[in-house]
């Protein structure tokens, strides 16, 4: 399968370092990351972005028919036996108002995953003011306005800039904005099985 990329370069004289933007979930289009990418390129950084796969349409009934039929297996994947086995420095960003990945809990668990491993490099930061992508939000983190902060990638060029004095010892800030703790969902028994969902 061939997949269509776009290299942004800055328009001052290289050599700059550079850095590949990973779609998030779905089947996400360059375009929609060509903001971000301007932006990275504006602060000296070369950035590669590439259309995840092939448009599809998963609707609210496919999707948890899918799930639970398996067809998902990330949806029970632990990741932080994969963070074990990074060895290279690692910058984990977190908007303070993000509201999917829970950055009061990520956050240390990541970090402990990589000194588990032996990584002695892992710089936390939690942006104030952003969401979980870290855009711009106007309703505390639970909407999804196509808009990015002023200040969108200072803090990732600079580190990234400043790797070339070598990797910056691990740090890991205490997460002090509000928040309420995740909890798990309650099983919904026999009402999540394929077929009650295709029903549904």
């Amino acid at each position: 399968m061939a997949l269509h990329a776009t290299v942004v370069s800055p328009d001052t004289p290289g050599p700059h370092p550079a850095m590949v933007m990973l779609p998030g979930a779905g089947p996400v289009k360059r375009a929609e990351l060509a903001e971000e990418a301007a932006a990275f390129a504006r602060l000296g950084i070369v950035v590669l972005t590439f259309d995840k796969r092939p448009d599809y349409d998963l609707s609210e009934t496919a999707l948890p028919f899918g799930a639970a039929s398996g067809l998902f297996g990330e949806v029970d994947h632990d990741p932080l036996p994969v963070w074990r086995q990074v060895a290279q420095p690692v910058l984990a960003v977190w908007g303070e108002l993000d509201r999917e990945a829970s950055p009061a809990e990520s956050a240390p668990a990541i970090a402990a995953a990589l000194a588990e491993g032996g990584n002695t490099s892992c710089t936390v930061a939690f942006l104030p003011g952003v969401r979980h992508n870290l855009g711009a939000t106007f309703d505390d983190g639970f909407d999804r306005p196509d808009e990015l902060p002023a200040a969108y990638g200072e803090l990732e060029a600079a580190w990234v800039h400043g790797l070339a004095d070598g990797p910056p010892s691990s740090s890991l800030p205490a997460f002090t904005a509000a928040g309420e703790a995740s909890t798990p969902v309650e099983d919904p028994g026999g009402l999540n099985t394929p077929w009650v969902q295709t029903a549904a």
